[in-house]
């Protein structure tokens, strides 16, 4: 299965994400969907609810989604604890996987994950 499409593996890549269907997508759930919507909001120090289209708020909205994504939750779930449609979502984890591919590109964004990963890191181990 693709992280983003119900593809089968043998079919075709991934149409979205341009890759081999996604492995590392973890179907178990380790804290509720506000957990990390309350660890990205301490690493940014501002909420990142709301119709805010500042780019750092919109990147730390997408990248709450992507992780929530790729721990297992579906569309409808994340876009209901980040304030966002399904389709956003979707949107929201293309733009996450194409920082990770090429993290040079995006180096304040970065920056924003590493502190988001430790810190869910830390909670989920405790």
């Amino acid at each position: 299965m693709c992280c983003i499409w119900k593809v089968a593996a043998e079919d075709r890549h991934c149409a979205l994400c341009a890759h081999e269907p996604c492995s590392e997508r973890r179907m178990g759930r380790r804290l509720p969907p506000d957990e990390y919507v309350q660890i990205m909001e301490e690493v940014t120090g501002t909420s990142i609810r709301g119709d805010h289209r500042l780019s750092a708020k919109v990147w730390a909205r997408n990248m709450v989604a992507y992780q929530l994504f790729m721990d297992g939750y579906d569309n409808a779930q994340i876009g209901k604890a980040i304030g966002r449609s399904r389709c956003t979502i979707i949107y929201a984890v293309g733009k996450v996987q194409d920082m990770l591919e090429a993290p040079v590109q995006y180096p304040n964004e970065m920056d924003v994950w590493r502190k988001f990963k430790e810190l869910l890191s830390l909670r989920q181990n405790t």
